[in-house]
């Protein structure tokens, strides 16, 4: 049995707009609710009720059955989340400290993304000149972290230790190892170049048969062609 709600227009049969069941469920548009509040209107539904132990919303716009896995979801799980699906999955995940997740079902940070994808994202800007903006205050620090394995390798991006420039920052060393100062110029080795390029250390330069080597310490410094500094042809001061 159930409780019927219809309308008549101009003496006509009346047509049924709304049923109670009575199982307590309500249907707008159709005979036969789905869940606690069935809304169907065409080919498209809406669906209110509880799946999984957290409240759900259904939206099928492809004819309306909530079948065949053209449908998606937004729940209010049991774990604190809000959730984003399709076909009764999850694939969006919102924590209740603000964290969403894509494809991460416990997000650790504002934006999470978990795919077993060799590309995560991509940011098409069309016809327009376009950037991807990072922002900091004074005296702190923005970029890219890179990890292994779930282990800290580097940063790129402004060190809130060398401010004036771009860093290439070795977290295994806790060291800047090449730097672009504002103004061009670049540092390997350090953070305070003072020509084009300064290398901090000793360079080799050239191919695997023939190299250029330099080398510096306390008491002399040289350019050399060769395996030795003294036993290769060699331009050195002291």
């Amino acid at each position: 049995s159930a409780m019927l709600f219809s309308t008549r227009a101009n003496g006509a049969n009346p047509t049924e707009q709304m049923r109670i069941t009575s199982a307590g469920s309500v249907g707008i548009g159709t005979a036969t609710p789905l869940s606690n509040l069935s809304v169907f209107e065409g080919t498209s539904a809406l669906a209110l009720g509880e799946y999984q132990s957290g409240a759900v919303i259904w939206l099928d716009g492809a004819n309306g059955d909530f079948t065949g896995g053209d449908y998606f979801n937004i729940r209010a799980n049991n774990s604190g989340q809000l959730t984003f699906g399709y076909a009764g999955g999850d694939s969006v995940y919102m924590s209740s400290a603000g964290n969403v997740g894509i494809g991460a079902g416990n997000p650790l940070y504002k934006l999470h993304v978990l795919a077993n994808s060799t590309t995560l994202a991509m940011f098409d800007g069309g016809n327009q000149n376009n950037w991807v903006a990072i922002n900091s205050d004074n005296g702190k620090s923005a970029g890219v972290k890179y990890l292994n394995a779930g282990t800290t390798k580097w940063f790129v991006g402004h060190y809130n230790g060398a401010p004036g420039g771009f860093s290439f920052y070795d977290a295994s060393t806790s060291a800047v190892k090449l730097y672009v100062e504002e103004g061009g110029n670049v540092g390997i080795g350090t953070t305070d170049p003072g020509a084009a390029l300064e290398v901090l250390g000793n360079a080799i330069i050239g191919s695997a048969a023939t190299k250029l080597r330099t080398y510096s310490d306390s008491a002399y410094s040289g350019i050399y062609n060769g395996s030795a500094l003294g036993t290769d042809e060699a331009i050195y001061f002291g």
